[in-house]
């Protein structure tokens, strides 16, 4: 999509900003998943096919804790030891190049 501004001052007078092109990465954040879920020791990020060049895990618990964080290399599938969590429910939140999604699972 490309975009610019329109700039209207008091007096009247116009001016255009330059056009800058946005692509909808919102869609490819939307093939991410987590498998098995609920888990009891593993739980799989599966990125599929998404290109990245930044990209963190938050994990908190349910109370919105910060339980971990980590930064994650350019695979498309990443193992989280959840072993040593609580049973009960966690969010997940993965942040690509600025863009983010919240992911829940269940530790059984």
């Amino acid at each position: 999509n490309y975009y610019r501004l329109r700039l209207v001052d008091l007096d009247g007078s116009e001016e255009f900003s330059e056009i800058i092109v946005l692509e909808n990465m919102r869609a490819d954040l939307e093939s991410v998943f987590l498998s098995p879920n609920p888990a009891k020791d593993v739980i799989n990020v599966n990125l599929g096919d998404l290109s990245y060049t930044e990209a963190q895990l938050v994990i908190y618990n349910i109370m919105g804790q910060e339980l971990e964080r980590s930064a994650v290399a350019n695979t498309s599938l990443i193992p989280l030891d959840i072993q040593s969590y609580a049973k009960g429910h966690y969010v997940l939140r993965l942040v690509v190049d600025g863009r983010g999604k919240e992911l829940r699972f269940v530790k059984e």
